[in-house]
């Protein structure tokens, strides 16, 4: 059960991390690209919803920024 909280604790970090990378660049498709993989990584381990998931999609696909706050522990 410790494992599952850690990797749940580790994931959620990581994602918050890549939300800050992402909104630095943005406009660049890789940077994009990676954002869009980590967030369907956080999706399959439950660390956001479709709704959460759904939401960072749209921003990725219109380039607009993500606000971190919402991924802070």
């Amino acid at each position: 059960m410790e494992n599952i909280k850690f990797n749940y604790a580790r994931c959620r970090e990581a994602l918050l991390y890549e939300v800050i990378e992402y909104n630095k660049k943005r406009t660049d498709s890789i940077a994009r690209e990676k954002f869009k993989a980590v967030c369907e990584y956080a999706r399959c381990c439950g660390v956001i919803s479709y709704e959460g998931y759904a939401y960072l999609d749209e921003k990725i696909d219109l380039e607009e920024q993500v606000d971190p706050i919402r991924y802070e522990s």
